[in-house]
């Protein structure tokens, strides 16, 4: 709408619906969002809000001449996030577990850069440069004990101890009869099949 921006505060921490040096923060008493009429004819203002969006829309007169405006906005310099490790003894040692995801800062500019009608660049200005925190990454490092690994060597066999027997002299004597066998041979059982 090229109106003139009186006051914008960055949120904290990069957005999810809003790209760096695109946003502006609102809280009641406190950070506001104003911009000032600075067109020749009033405007008229319409929000509404639906669907989880709020949805601000500017109407007016058009002037002569009238113009394109351009709102571009580029990261130039990204911060990771820093992690914060805490060792937890109910995680068996080794193991990590993430907390918190965490989330990257950066700093960026924003340009306004408006044009004709025929599409010639008229005029390009910076009119913001931000700072976006970070939030710390937050991961568990368990330090309990573990079962140990399995050991690549067979486990010896245990030892037998032999006791020497005396060798026994084979018998002379005629080898006594066999004798006849006690049980009777199985006899087949009908199944019925």
């Amino acid at each position: 709408a090229n109106l003139e921006i009186v006051e914008r505060h960055n949120h904290s921490y990069v957005t999810s619906y809003c790209a760096a040096g695109r946003d502006a923060t609102v809280s009641y008493g406190s950070l506001d969002f104003k911009f000032k009429n600075s067109r020749k004819y009033p405007i008229k203002i319409v929000a509404s809000i639906g669907g989880g969006v709020a949805t601000v829309s500017i109407f007016g007169i058009k002037e002569e001449p009238e113009y394109v405006v351009e709102i571009t906005s580029s990261v130039t310099s990204n911060i990771p996030a820093p992690e914060n490790r805490v060792e937890d003894p109910s995680l068996p040692a080794g193991q990590e577990v993430v907390v918190k995801k965490g989330t990257n800062g950066c700093r960026s500019v924003t340009y306004k850069t408006v044009y004709d009608t025929n599409g010639n660049k008229i005029s390009s200005q910076q009119i913001s440069s931000d700072y976006y925190g970070t939030i710390a990454k937050e991961i568990k490092v368990g330090t309990g004990g573990q079962a140990p690994a399995p050991s690549e060597e067979p486990a010896p066999s245990p030892v037998i101890p032999v006791t020497p027997v005396e060798p026994v002299e084979p018998s002379t004597s005629p080898e006594p009869p066999t004798a006849e066998p006690t049980t009777k041979p199985e006899e087949p059982i009908e199944t019925g099949e």
